[in-house]
């Protein structure tokens, strides 16, 4: 700590102000991602965990893959082509 060029309470200031900036860039309340509609799944999916770090699951499946109906608010579904790109829109459910 001795090397820092500032004192420990601007520090703590300073950390504080970074933590607020950073839920601009991280926004877990985001719950569809229609700008990822084209891009290759794996790519999404490092996009939406970055994104919402409270999704968890990340199901990669076939367009028109049968699925469960049940809603979980930690997961998304990216459904993909045969070349691995997403053609619908993933969301949380």
């Amino acid at each position: 700590m001795a090397d820092l060029p500032f004192p420990g309470k601007l520090n703590s200031k300073l950390l504080i102000v970074l933590l607020n900036l950073s839920k601009i860039f991280i926004n877990p309340r985001k719950s569809s991602w229609p700008e990822l509609v084209g891009i290759e799944a794996e790519i999404a999916k490092h996009i939406i965990l970055k994104e919402n770090p409270r999704v968890k699951i990340i199901e990669i499946l076939l367009a028109g893959s049968p699925v469960t109906l049940d809603l979980r608010e930690d997961r998304v579904r990216i459904f993909v082509n045969i070349r691995n790109v997403a053609v619908e829109i993933p969301k949380i459910g």
